[in-house]
């Protein structure tokens, strides 16, 4: 398995066209938490079974602010080899956007054009539709590992468990 490598997350790094998830005219409980990091190298990638891969070789993590939080990649996902997953959109460790299928929750890391609602009724908008926490989704993406420089970016998430790259939800 390749593992996703983290960039640094600060104003020095280049940084992605601007999405309406880390835009400063979005909400304030959309925009992300700028956590510092370094460049992950070959020696900090663990491998996992061959049943889970990582496609988003540079994806940049940060956190929103507000509870729920949702954990934003720099990209959509696009090129990762999709499958689809079912359970219901909770929060769960460190107040963070999870899946609650069989088993342990799985961490979403969510596409940079997710908007994470703080709303009475927590959930998250993708692409044009309002994902409820508490209602059952279908997501397509795929399950990836994080490096040691992503789980600390996201850490108040307690990533030890599965993570799954979100490319949609329904």
């Amino acid at each position: 398995m390749t593992a996703c490598s983290a960039q640094p997350n600060d104003a020095s790094a280049s940084q992605a066209p601007s999405s309406p998830a880390a835009s400063s005219e979005a909400a304030p409980s959309t925009q992300a938490e700028s956590t510092p990091s370094t460049e992950a190298s070959p020696s900090t990638k663990t491998s996992a079974p061959a049943s889970e891969t990582a496609a988003a070789d540079e994806a940049r993590l940060s956190l929103t602010k507000e509870k729920p939080r949702g954990v934003i990649a720099d990209t959509d996902f696009k090129d990762v080899k999709a499958t689809e997953q079912s359970g219901k959109l909770i929060v769960a460790d460190g107040g963070c956007l999870h899946l609650k299928d069989k088993g342990e929750p799985t961490l979403l890391l969510l596409p940079e054009q997710a908007e994470v609602l703080n709303r009475q009724r927590p959930g998250v908008e993708l692409d044009g539709t309002t994902h409820s926490v508490g209602q059952p989704v279908t997501i397509t993406g795929e399950l990836a590992e994080l490096t040691e420089t992503q789980e600390k970016a996201v850490q108040q998430c307690h990533p030890h468990g599965k993570v799954l790259q979100v490319q949609s939800m329904k």
